[in-house]
């Protein structure tokens, strides 16, 4: 009984994770992949704005495959 629950626990956790990234992905997307380099979020009205990543989430964001990938479809 004990290993469902922690294996549910384990499974919201990278259920969230994986949400973030996404969401993390999408605001990469609105700032053209960060082609500039990074950059603060300014609209205030975007839902999404609290979850932007910081300079360190960036750094670690811009080395997964899948952000090179939608990089790649985007200017391709």
């Amino acid at each position: 009984m004990k290993r469902i629950k922690l294996k549910a626990i384990h499974t919201q956790k990278a259920d969230y994770r994986r949400l973030l990234f996404d969401v993390r992905l999408k605001c990469a997307e609105c700032f053209g992949y960060f082609a500039d380099g990074y950059q603060e979020c300014t609209p205030t009205e975007c839902p999404l704005r609290p979850y932007f990543p910081t300079k360190q989430q960036y750094n670690s964001i811009i080395r997964t495959k899948e952000y090179q990938r939608r990089k790649h479809e985007a200017f391709s």
